[in-house]
C-alpha cells in the first residue's frame, strides 16, 4: 500500500512540473531581456508577463524626478 501511495505521489509531482505548475515565470525572470526581446515575446508569443515587464520599465523611465 505504501508503494502505491509513493508511486502516485511521484506521478502527481511529475505531472505538476510537466504541465507548467512548477516553473511559473515572474517579472524578475525578464530582468536582463532587451526591449526588442520583450516586445517579441509580448506581441508574437502573447506572453503577458513580458508585457508587464515592458509596462514596469516604461513607468520607471517616465517617473517624475523629485
Amino acid at each position: 500500500m505504501l508503494r502505491l501511495i509513493a508511486a502516485m505521489a511521484i506521478l502527481a509531482a511529475l505531472i505538476y512540473f510537466v504541465m507548467g505548475g512548477g516553473g511559473k515565470k515572474t517579472i524578475k525572470d525578464y530582468k536582463n531581456f532587451s526591449r526588442e526581446e520583450l516586445e517579441t515575446l509580448c506581441l508574437e508569443k502573447n506572453d503577458k508577463i513580458a508585457c508587464q515587464r515592458i509596462a514596469v520599465d516604461y513607468i520607471k523611465e517616465n517617473k517624475p524626478k523629485k
